[in-house]
């Protein structure tokens, strides 16, 4: 296998090479570090100078990825890998923090649950203590 980029026989298609053999100095990311970097990002739609200014692009400016990031070979360029990479890791910390979300979410449902149970017992109990109370007082009179 070589690590150059492919141009497969079909309209806007590319294969970038990213095979886990070609690739050194593995290193975890942090994804709620990718999130607070990324949201400070800005993310805009343009035109390249060259385009017709009815060609739209919508993405971020290389300098602001490369400040952020730190990745790629400079800060006029932006590697698709590591844009993809970015958004990957984004979208699994979003989804873990949907999932703990949820879960707070159930917690907080069967906590009420339990709250609205002991406020009805109280009503409850408030009540009996009122009827007693109203009883004395009609007694004392």
């Amino acid at each position: 296998m070589n690590n150059t980029l492919q141009v497969p026989n079909c309209a806007g298609c590319t294969n970038a090479p990213s095979d886990r053999n070609l690739k050194a100095n593995l290193a975890a990311v942090s994804g709620s570090d990718i999130l607070r970097r990324l949201v400070g990002i800005p993310i805009q739609t343009w035109n390249y100078r060259s385009d017709d200014t009815g060609v739209r692009h919508l993405g971020p400016m290389a300098q602001d990825f490369f400040a952020a990031f730190a990745v790629g070979t400079d800060d006029r360029h932006i590697n698709l890998l590591d844009e993809a990479g970015v958004a990957l890791a984004a979208s699994q910390e979003l989804y873990r923090r949907q999932l703990a979300n949820e879960q707070q979410i159930e917690e907080l449902k069967a906590s009420n649950t339990a709250l609205q149970a002991a406020n009805t017992d109280l009503e409850k109990r408030l009540t009996a203590v009122e009827e007693k109370f109203k009883k004395l007082a009609l007694r004392q009179h």
